[in-house]
């Protein structure tokens, strides 16, 4: 179980063995409605342009995606899925995760969302952190540009012996990593969690983290596959 706080909903994630089952067999195949679906494929695309999240943000959302949260600080995209029974829902398994000015997370028992002392706010310095947590297997940071946005970019996921975990995570492996000032956003990477954080400069000030998140880490390579024309779709306005 992993707790995070997007803008102020608090949303509990759990992973169901069915749910990431069929997301294993589906991503990267381009037909994310599951085993048994009669859909013959997905609906057409559209271009999505954020109404709340700042800077405005235009993104194509396949159709077997949704937009589940549009707010200042937080532009969330979900996979659809379905046993083949019902409608296709979004699920919290997987998903593409944009955050306005996140911060590293304080490293204390009760992994709390205080920002970590000494860390700086830029793009460089905040994949450099993610890059060196104790508990994190984790890439060097490499260069990358998104949506016009110059950044770097960090893989992460827990390392194999670690075995702290934060006070809500019922005794999973877990590391608290990201928070923002107001207490608004919180990340902690949890169980076999896979992630790609791609952290952003702003112009004028601040930063974008494009956060690509698999919770069950055995479906993250064809979460990579599926959500790469997605992150090539992003386009961020000046301002």
């Amino acid at each position: 179980m992993d707790r995070r706080t997007l803008g102020i909903a608090a949303v509990v994630l759990v992973v169901g063995g069915m749910v990431a089952g069929i997301l294993l067999a589906t991503l990267g195949s381009g037909a994310l409605s599951g085993p048994g679906s009669s859909t013959p494929s997905a609906p057409a695309a559209t271009r999505y342009t954020s109404g709340a999240f700042r800077p405005t943000t235009t993104v194509t959302v396949p159709g077997n995606w949704a937009v589940t949260m549009d707010q200042a600080d937080a532009l969330t995209l979900s996979p659809l899925v379905t046993d083949g029974t019902a409608s296709p829902v979004p699920t919290d398994v997987a998903g593409i995760f944009l955050f306005r000015d996140t911060l590293a997370a304080m490293q204390d028992p009760a992994c709390t969302m205080k920002p970590e002392a000494g860390v700086g706010r830029d793009a460089r310095s905040l994949a450099g952190w993610v890059a060196a947590r104790p508990g994190l297997t984790a890439t060097q940071p490499q260069p990358v540009t998104v949506g016009g946005l110059s950044g770097y970019e960090v893989e992460a996921s827990i390392a194999p012996s670690w075995t702290t975990s934060c006070p809500f995570a019922n005794g999973s492996p877990s590391v608290s990593l990201l928070t923002n000032d107001a207490g608004t956003v919180r990340w902690v990477v949890f169980g076999t969690e896979k992630l790609r954080l791609q952290f952003l400069d702003v112009p004028g000030g601040g930063t974008v983290a494009v956060n690509t998140s698999a919770t069950d880490g055995s479906i993250y390579p064809g979460l990579v596959n599926e959500v790469a024309p997605i992150i090539g779709s992003l386009s961020f306005a000046a301002r």
